[in-house]
């Protein structure tokens, strides 16, 4: 569940959801490690290769995008930063079960820094902002049967894309052999090496998007799909609101108000006959904390 935040020039909170797929082992190990290698980036301590940096602008929306802000490079430096330890540790019989893994997750983070907010994903998971009491998305949804720029650089990578019975939503497969039970819904996530080597065509590049915040924002909900396919938007976030305000009447507690507005999506789902990971994690934004400084 995701901490509750006070706006001050000093804050640095974040907030993230992993979904795991073919195995539970590098959603768990992201979530672990994640806020470490965030702080890491901001102070410069595990930055990206020069090699990383070229290819970072084309992470938040494609050539010609303008310059990563710090916090921007900070979110993209981690992501990629853990996926290069990931490749070899995943071999380690220390960390895994039968020495060997094989599997991916789908990563979504939210950074606030002051009163701007950074959010980077790599695969469905959602990020829903609580602005003037509507819903705006500020991921990207990494679908080769949704998103035709993903779809165009899978196969610009030498991947394929599939169904796998009629009527299915499309998937990546590899770029040789047959397409077997396990192809990927998601075009970019972390881990899933098979699908990057030898051709990268499974990506851990985030998507990013930088907002300056405003009083008129209330909270942010972040969610697997699990939540987000059987939820609308509007939906979603107006429970969330709605049980901060149920909340409320019982107690200022921030951080319980924000594991209840999860807690009520998640059952939400669930009702609404999600037969998927459902995961939500919410961070409040305290402006009576903010005014007062």
């Amino acid at each position: 569940m995701g901490p509750a935040a006070s706006h001050c020039a000093s804050c640095l909170q974040c907030v993230g959801v992993f979904d795991g797929h073919q195995g539970a082992l590098t959603a768990a190990l992201a979530a672990q490690h994640m806020p470490q290698l965030l702080h890491s980036a901001l102070l410069g301590r595990a930055l990206a290769s020069s090699a990383d940096t070229r290819r970072l602008p084309d992470a938040r929306g494609g050539a010609g995008s303008a310059a990563l802000s710090a916090f921007e490079a900070a979110v993209a430096a981690a992501f990629l930063s853990f996926d290069r330890w990931w490749r070899d540790a995943r071999c380690d019989p220390a960390l895994t079960q039968h020495g060997w893994d094989e599997s991916g997750a789908t990563a979504l983070v939210g950074l606030v820094a002051g009163d701007t907010l950074t959010v980077g994903n790599a695969g469905d998971g959602a990020a829903l902002l609580a602005r003037g009491g509507r819903a705006h998305r500020l991921s990207e949804e990494h679908r080769a049967g949704s998103n035709a720029a993903e779809l165009e650089r899978v196969l610009s990578a030498g991947g394929r894309v599939v169904t796998l019975w009629p009527g299915a939503a499309a998937r990546v497969a590899g770029s040789t052999g047959p397409a077997s039970s396990w192809a990927s819904m998601v075009t970019r996530s972390l881990g899933d090496f098979a699908f990057k080597h030898p051709h990268p065509i499974l990506s851990p590049e985030p998507a990013l998007r930088s907002v300056a915040l405003t009083p008129s924002d209330s909270l942010l909900l972040v969610a697997t799909d699990g939540v987000t396919d059987v939820l609308p938007d509007d939906d979603a976030l107006a429970i969330a609101v709605d049980a901060v305000e149920r909340g409320r009447q019982v107690t200022d507690d921030g951080a319980a108000l924000a594991r209840a507005a999860a807690a009520a999506v998640a059952r939400s789902a669930l009702v609404w006959g999600s037969d998927d990971n459902v995961t939500a994690a919410v961070m409040l934004f305290d402006w009576t904390a903010h005014e007062s400084l």
